[in-house]
């Protein structure tokens, strides 16, 4: 009998260890903590097949891939490179390829020691390098360092809808040629998330390898110098649990048009992080747990089953947490084409969707994904969805990341506080109401008390004059209004001298002017001079600009003669260009004598941004 039990039992733990087998086949992904390799002659020490962080006590060929990230895809596509020079490079060239941030580069990377560099790097703000990785930027600036040696490529990562376009990539594209290293291949310029570059650019440098991989031997020289994993300083991969100890909506709410922003209010004491007004706070959202769950009835799953990447957790709790469902990657599409037998009607339709590749240039492929989340595309092609797997799935979804908010508090005031000003996002789509990820989080689905995942994102190019007695000029419609509050009670708490003027616009007086009585309160002191404008509260629409343009005389004085500093924080497709064209005309109307033409005032204001006088901390929605 106990025989007979023992063999039972053995079936019963063979079967759970080929059933758990099977789903990691499916999900992919080798998840050992530790796993040495056995063959002496390869004496490094692996962590697994998602390490990124190699150790190698042998010679070899290094491969550096060095990125410079603002909101965590260069990271992504960083990663990416790293695993192929790995596994496609590694073993028939003795390569060994080694993955840095940027921000630790200036303490750890000797580029006279490197051979071979590729560098992929996004562009934040308006045009300015990624704040941790300045130092790096700086570094390559100001020294006269000899790199004839040194065979790169960069990456550059943008937005055309922003005035400079991969400025950060081009920069050190251009300072490297100065001095005097050598480029692979011409400099790749990449719109957003145009995988067909991308992919391009990469097969290109995994090719050139063959080339530029054919070196001496040495020993890796970072293997003693790069930085140390810390488990106590909260960041965008590690976030502070930080209670919410306020929340209220600061709109009056009840038409179709009216727009509900929200305050809340984080405690971050003990955590040890700080900010300065100008600085963002990172908060890690959670998906809509009903959208999820709609996500995965069109799909024909339960959410039970188990999964292992990137966290051990249910299929549900990883799509609640770890994954994007609203922005279809291309390759989802190539994936229910190739690999999950759409119906003939389906498979037709795909074809014509991708006909012309996944580059941005694909114009029926980008009207296709303009208007699709997730669920949608499973929708339309619900044959091939009910054949993609698990392990098909997550891989052609983009990790869930982080949402950037102006801090609208000066810790001067509320220390170890941080606040938030933000407009909910609500909108539908095919039919079906939908919700923004992040928004929504803060609004419905984290209550007094709640603890919310946040990190510090600092700012460093969007700051207060540190001359007290320079004036401002801040202009913030909506809820770009939000840094203007924080840099408002911190003029106010040093006691600084300059004259505060804000340019506040929204659409109603009465309805959506956010902080009203505090800010009229101010204006009521001789604080501020506050100036708002109404759009829809008359028949002609009056904007911020038109306020400015008003205002001309002052404006020019503050700026030419007086020193002042200007700032435009919000909407960088049309807000921030408006505001910039009205600067242009107030500077030719009121100092002519300065500046007589258009090219005369757009230089002025390089000279501005140049001095640190022109500073934007803009978005596009």
């Amino acid at each position: 009998m106990l025989f007979w039990f023992g063999v039972v039992v053995a079936l019963v733990v063979l079967a759970g260890y080929f059933s758990l087998r099977q789903e990691k086949d499916e999900l992919g992904g080798d998840f050992t903590a530790f796993v040495k390799a056995s063959d002496p002659s390869k004496p490094k020490v692996r962590r697994s097949e998602e390490s990124f962080d190699e150790t190698y006590t042998v010679p070899g060929r290094q491969v550096l891939v060095l990125y410079a990230t603002a909101y965590g895809f260069a990271e992504v596509l960083a990663k990416k490179l790293y695993t192929r020079v790995r596994k496609e490079c590694e073993a028939s060239l003795n390569l060994q390829p080694r993955l840095v941030h940027m921000k630790d580069a200036v303490d750890f990377v000797d580029l006279a020691q490197e051979s071979t560099v590729f560098i992929i790097a996004s562009t934040a703000g308006d045009g300015v390098p990624p704040s941790d990785s300045r130092d790096f930027f700086d570094y390559l600036s100001a020294n006269k360092i000899g790199l004839a040696h040194l065979n790169y490529s960069v990456l550059a990562l943008g937005d055309t809808a922003y005035p400079h376009f991969c400025r950060a990539g081009r920069t050190l594209d251009s300072r490297l040629s100065e001095l005097g290293a050598q480029p692979i291949a011409p400099r790749v310029d990449v719109d957003r998330e145009d995988w067909g570059l991308i992919d391009a650019w990469m097969n290109s440098m995994l090719t050139a390898l063959g080339d530029y991989g054919a070196r001496p031997e040495s020993m890796d020289y970072l293997a003693s110098r790069k930085p140390a994993e810390s488990g106590s300083k909260y960041s965008r991969t590690n976030p502070f649990l930080a209670e919410m100890k306020v929340k209220y909506c600061l709109t009056s709410l009840g038409q179709k048009d009216d727009k509900e922003i929200i305050h809340a209010e984080f405690d971050l004491a003990d955590s040890g992080l700080t900010y300065t007004a100008g600085d963002a706070i990172g908060i890690v959202p959670s998906n809509k747990p009903e959208e999820v769950d709609a996500l995965l009835k069109s799909w024909g799953r339960s959410g039970r089953e188990r999964v292992f990447t990137p966290v051990e957790a249910s299929l549900r709790d990883n799509l609640l947490n770890n994954f994007d469902l609203k922005q279809v990657k291309t390759s989802l599409l190539l994936c229910l084409m190739k690999d999950s037998n759409p119906s003939p009607i389906e498979a037709s339709k795909l074809e014509s969707i991708l006909a012309a590749g996944d580059s941005k240039t694909n114009a029926p492929l980008q009207t296709y994904l303009l208007h699709r989340e997730v669920i949608d595309v499973l929708n339309d092609f619900p044959k091939a969805a009910k054949n993609l797997t698990i392990r098909n799935m997550l891989a052609h979804l983009r990790n869930l990341q982080p949402r950037y908010y102006s801090i609208s508090s000066t810790p001067l005031l509320t220390p170890g506080t941080a606040s938030v000003t933000a407009a909910v996002v609500r909108y539908e789509l095919h039919g079906t109401a939908r919700t923004g990820v992040c928004t929504t989080f803060l609004s419905d689905r984290s209550a007094i008390g709640a603890r919310v995942p946040v990190f510090i994102s600092s700012n460093p190019d969007f700051r207060l004059p540190v001359d007290k007695s320079k004036p401002i000029i801040m202009v913030g419609p909506g809820t770009g209004l939000a840094p203007f509050r924080a840099f408002v009670h911190e003029r106010i708490a040093t006691g600084a001298t300059g004259r505060n003027t804000l340019y506040f616009g929204c659409r109603h007086r009465a309805r959506d002017f956010t902080y009203r009585d505090e800010l009229e309160g101010l204006a009521s002191q001789g604080k501020l001079n506050l100036r708002t404008a109404f759009s829809r509260d008359q028949k002609e629409k009056v904007y911020v600009q038109h306020l400015l343009e008003q205002d001309g005389a002052q404006v020019v004085q503050d700026l030419l003669f007086n020193g002042g500093h200007m700032y435009i924080c919000g909407d960088g497709s049309q807000m921030a260009v408006d505001v910039t064209r009205a600067l242009e005309n107030v500077l030719q109307k009121f100092a002519p004598d300065t500046i007589r033409s258009v090219n005369d005032a757009q230089d002025f204001i390089r000279k501005l941004e140049a001095e640190g006088r022109f500073e934007k901390d803009v978005w596009i929605t």
